[in-house]
């Protein structure tokens, strides 16, 4: 073979191995693309994959949004129905009771009276379990005393235990101060709870409630609570699950129905909110001892004594203008006219709807408005806010409203308080508690106007004949300057911080007297006095009050100039 022929040769070689190669490129290339669009369909499927789990999760987490906006509306709505009747039964039992009823009777009262506080009990614990689980249960923190709250819930279980032949005990240490801060409701409605189960699982036996000191710093006092009694007891086995909601313990047929499941959830977790503990020692046969700690501060403020209800004696002192009810239940309606007949106020008159109350208070002059937060037509809101929009036109003075309602949820009272509502009160509302609110609204003195007739008289003197400059200075200085008080007014009472809340509320009481706001320096007062006692939950609930009457004076001090 000549040199030409093997260099073609060669050269031929060479072309098969490169097209070779050509090919096997085209080969991979194509399998690259393959695998690649095989990928490219795999992930464009697991994104709509994703995209339907998610619009899935978007629906299943709006659907459990609705389903607790019902189940919250539920409960309201429950309590408010609840309430209202138990507030007739109760409040009718109360008056009873003070009429010279004789001991039968007052045995047959008692019953009643048991029965319906079992009832209250229930929708509490709804309530409460509601917001435990919405996380907006808070602790009111204000002066209290361990005795007294012992003392208290004694004698409301006292009848529950002597009708199941038990003896009921308390006893507090010696070291543990006479007075301290926490929040005395949580506590007294934690011993309750124990207490009364104690007594509904023992016969014939002791319950009783030790109080000592589990240890102390310069600022608190950590206590415990025993509470033990002498009934079936627990086994081991069934304690994991006491706290847990909606969950019993069978004790026996006797028992087997009894209750919601709800108490022991709700001890624990008032319990823990305090920043404290809460355990159990039982066995079958040997009773059973519920012990909590919780840390209570320190404080040398004198403490009101808790007493059991009494026959009320009703003194003389209150306005003598009318009073109009609006509230659309019978019974509650005859309630609260014969309570008012008790504390002596007779010039009552009722309203069964919203459009009734407004249409009554147009046509008469009232010096008290007690309102349901439900009502036909126009509910209670509604007419508060319609009320105020008349008086703040010049069509009446001021009247204090106070909302008298079973609806008792933090909604309700927001929208009663921001349309301008003084006061508040959750059904059952018996003597000593609506004589409070008489007492605070209701006194024989006229009340307190929008603007103070003689403060603005002797401003406008001092301009004399002229334009109203003067008045127009201090006017725009009072304009000027209350918001932004209002606003760290506002700031201080988000950060809790009571001294501030006074400093400041008294800075816009002392400032708006001048100008003759006399209505909006009284909320200051009120919102000063509440702060210097410790009351910061009294105090905030008159801010949005105080916003509505710097509104009104501002209205009415324009009409002047």
């Amino acid at each position: 073979m000549t040199d030409h022929e093997q260099e073609i040769r060669k050269l031929r070689e060479t072309i098969e191995t490169l097209s070779n190669q050509v090919i096997q490129g085209q080969q991979r290339e194509e399998q690259a693309l393959a695998e690649f669009s095989a990928m490219n369909n795999e992930l464009i499927t697991m994104h709509r994959l994703l995209a339907k789990n998610s619009a899935r999760l978007k629906a299943m987490k709006e659907e459990a949004e609705r389903a607790n906006r019902a189940k919250s509306l539920f409960l309201v709505t429950v309590s408010h129905e609840i309430r209202t009747p138990m507030n007739g039964i109760l409040g009718m039992t109360e008056l009873l009771e003070a009429g010279g009823a004789t001991d039968e009777q007052r045995v047959q009262l008692g019953v009643i009276r048991e029965s319906a506080q079992y009832l209250l009990q229930m929708i509490n614990n709804l309530l409460d379990i509601s917001k435990i689980e919405a996380s907006r249960m808070e602790l009111q923190n204000s002066p209290l005393s361990i005795r007294n709250l012992l003392e208290h819930a004694a004698s409301l279980l006292s009848p529950a235990a002597a009708k199941r032949g038990n003896i009921l005990k308390w006893q507090v240490a010696g070291r543990v101060r006479s007075t301290l801060s926490g929040d005395s409701s949580k506590i007294l409605q934690i011993l309750i709870n124990l207490l009364g189960n104690g007594i509904k699982f023992t016969r014939n036996g002791v319950v009783e409630v030790t109080v000592g000191l589990a240890g102390e710093d310069d600022t608190h006092q950590r206590l415990y609570f025993e509470v033990r009694d002498e009934g079936i007891g627990i086994p081991l086995k069934d304690q994991a699950k006491l706290f847990r909601p909606y969950s019993q313990v069978s004790r026996g047929p006797e028992m087997a129905t009894e209750g919601t499941g709800l108490g022991l959830s709700i001890c624990k977790s008032m319990v823990e909110l305090m920043g404290g503990s809460i355990g159990v020692d039982s066995a079958p046969g040997q009773g059973s001892t519920f012990r909590f700690e919780i840390a209570l501060e320190k404080t040398a403020e004198p403490q009101e004594t808790l007493n059991s209800p009494q026959a009320f004696v009703p003194e003389a002192r209150f306005s003598t203008m009318p009073v109009l009810v609006a509230e659309d239940n019978g019974l509650n309606s005859t309630l609260l006219l014969l309570q008012l007949k008790k504390l002596g106020i007779t010039d009552v008159e009722l309203a069964d709807n919203g459009n009734e109350a407004v249409e009554a208070w147009q046509r008469r002059e009232f010096g008290l408005i007690l309102i349901d937060s439900r009502l036909p037509g126009m509910n209670g809101s509604e007419v508060v806010r319609t009320i105020r929009q008349l008086e703040s036109a010049g069509a009446r003075s001021r009247i204090p409203i106070i909302g008298v309602t079973g609806d008792g949820s933090e909604e309700s009272r927001e929208a009663f308080f921001h349309a301008g509502l003084d006061d508040w009160a959750v059904k059952p509302l018996n003597l000593d508690k609506l004589k409070q609110l008489l007492d605070r609204w209701f006194g024989p003195e006229p009340y307190i106007p929008v603007l103070n007739a003689d403060t603005v008289s002797g401003i406008r003197e001092m301009d004399g004949e002229e334009e109203p400059e003067l008045l127009r200075v201090l006017v725009d200085m009072f304009k000027n300057d209350t918001p932004l008080r209002l606003t760290a007014l506002q700031a201080a009472a988000t950060a809790g911080d009571l001294s501030e809340i006074a400093a400041v509320a008294h800075s816009l009481k002392s400032g708006s007297l001048g100008l003759g706001a006399q209505y909006f320096a009284h909320v200051c007062a009120g919102i000063e006095r509440h702060a210097r006692s410790g009351e910061y939950e009294r105090a905030a609930l008159l801010l949005p009050t105080l916003a509505l009457a710097y509104a009104e004076a501002c209205r009415e001090l324009e009409n002047l100039l």
